[in-house]
């Protein structure tokens, strides 16, 4: 068997010491190797674990029960158009893979999604005063504790990096629009 796919030297031997001739018999890999793989794994699962964010509590409802006012008194008149309870902004610029969302609630909820390369959904609480937007992700459901600040103009929110967390994958920095979507489309 093993001297049919090696060459016998001169000595009988195939040139194989005894450890390796034994791993070729039972078809196993380096230790490089095996190495190089559990690495590789290890690696996919920290940055699976990473962008993962929010949804590690699969099947958790959002908002937990008592959480948002519910009774509007944070909305500013006019915030929402009528006949809806949400407010949809998309990121100016490209999100991480696609459009990046942020979905205010009526509720005094919110949710932001990056992008389709993102698998982290950031949801929280948000208020409103002074023309500023503040939203406060939820510590408890998501494991972070950011805060985001927006100032409210006609076409939507102006991000306002001072007092601001940073977002996970993408680069928003002072000033960036995040333009409100017609009525239309936040039902799409």
């Amino acid at each position: 068997m093993l001297q049919d796919r090696h060459k016998i030297t001169e000595n009988g031997s195939n040139g194989m010491d005894g450890l390796s001739a034994q791993r070729c018999r039972e078809g196993g890999f380096s230790m490089k190797s095996k190495i190089l793989f559990i690495a590789g794994l290890m690696l996919a699962l920290i940055t699976f674990s990473a962008l993962s964010g929010c949804s590690y509590r699969q099947g958790a409802a959002y908002p937990p029960e008592g959480s948002g006012s519910g009774d509007g008194d944070h909305v500013p008149e006019g915030f929402f158009a009528a006949g809806t309870d949400t407010n949809k902004y998309v990121w100016e610029k490209p999100g991480f893979g696609g459009s990046f969302t942020i979905t205010l609630k009526n509720d005094g909820t919110y949710q932001y999604y990056e992008g389709y390369y993102s698998s982290y959904i950031g949801v929280g609480t948000w208020t409103y005063g002074n023309g500023v937007i503040t939203m406060n992700e939820d510590e408890e459901f998501c494991g972070n504790d950011r805060v985001f600040r927006f100032k409210v103009s006609k076409e939507g929110l102006n991000y306002i990096a001072n007092g601001s967390d940073s977002f996970i994958s993408a680069d928003v920095t002072d000033g960036d629009r995040f333009l409100l979507r017609g009525a239309d489309a936040q039902n799409g």
